[in-house]
């Protein structure tokens, strides 16, 4: 089959496992994304290789393996679900994951600011599905926008089914570390600088917390429009944020200290849960019979076995 035009391009070709390579996706820095198809269950799943101008022996490929690893081992509706993992016939490391035919938050936040409680639903969902990587011992590093794909929910006989009409899912999890022991900060490898904790952007070091600064960081540009201008600038204005809830919410998540922010992805997602918009009171019951006219007196003489003169 004719190979597209993008580097590296693998379209056509049959991967250990029976994995058809369909199309080309996306490049990004440690891997090539491509949709393929699982020939033996017949199932669209994304397949992502490791470059082959990455050593897996390096620095970088040893960070790729460690992200298949960790995610691997993650089962949550929020995160990208790792179903298997191998090499290449010419020796790149590559694993198979779920597919997400959706847009990414990016996508869906442009130019338009999302309305509070679709932003707050959205965004609700990442420390949800952090919660679940800092359990594994991971630290995502690069929460962003374009890092988290809206989905339709899972369906309804499944127990982790979302009860919302979109799943936003992490995704792109290759500038993690492995939590080391302890909870001591891992070193970062990277980021985007927009959306980076102040510890990892001067410091290069991020943990558990580090993820949910970015996460608040998220919300704010989707719900506000406000992003990050420049490396001085750690915090948004919190006057920007009309409603007084949030504001509190978004001042802790979003506290330089790290220590003084919520202590967990678990804490910073029921803060968000507790933002919404009061439900409407249920409808009056309806009384049975309405439309009846009332009882005459023939009617009662009937009902009580009287019979008119």
């Amino acid at each position: 089959p004719k190979r597209g035009d993008a580097p590296e391009d693998l379209t056509g070709t049959v991967l250990p496992g029976r994995f058809r390579i369909d199309r080309f996706v996306a490049r990004g820095t440690f891997g090539t994304v491509y949709r393929a198809r699982q020939l033996a269950i017949e199932r669209d799943i994304a397949i992502k290789v490791l470059h082959a101008d990455i050593d897996p022996g390096s620095a970088d490929g040893k960070l790729f393996v460690d992200e298949i690893r960790a995610v691997g081992k993650i089962r949550h509706p929020n995160v990208v679900g790792i179903h298997q993992a191998d090499i290449t016939h010419d020796g790149r490391l590559f694993f198979a994951m779920e597919l997400l035919d959706g847009q990414d938050l990016q996508t869906v936040g442009t130019p338009e600011r999302m309305a509070k409680d679709r932003a707050v639903e959205l965004v609700r969902q990442l420390p949800s599905g952090l919660g679940a990587a800092h359990d594994a011992g991971l630290v995502h590093a690069d929460i962003k926008p374009a890092n988290a794909i809206l989905v339709p929910p899972l369906s309804s006989d499944d127990a982790t089914a979302s009860t919302t009409r979109e799943r936003a899912v992490l995704v792109d999890f290759g500038l993690a570390r492995l939590r080391p022991a302890a909870d001591r900060p891992a070193e970062s490898a990277g980021g985007t600088p927009a959306y980076m904790a102040p510890e990892q952007m001067m410091e290069g070091r991020v943990d558990a917390r580090s993820d949910l600064f970015s996460a608040a960081l998220v919300f704010v540009h989707l719900y506000v429009g406000w992003r990050r201008p420049n490396a001085f600038t750690l915090a948004p204005p919190f006057e920007l944020i009309p409603d007084d809830d949030l504001r509190g919410v978004l001042e802790i998540a979003l506290a330089t200290d790290p220590a003084k922010r919520y202590a967990s992805a678990r804490e910073l997602s029921a803060a968000l849960t507790g933002i919404a918009t009061p439900t409407a009171p249920p409808p009056a019951p309806v009384r049975p019979f309405r439309h009846l006219e009332p009882l005459t007196e023939d009617d009662r003489g009937r009902l009580h076995g009287r019979q008119a003169d």
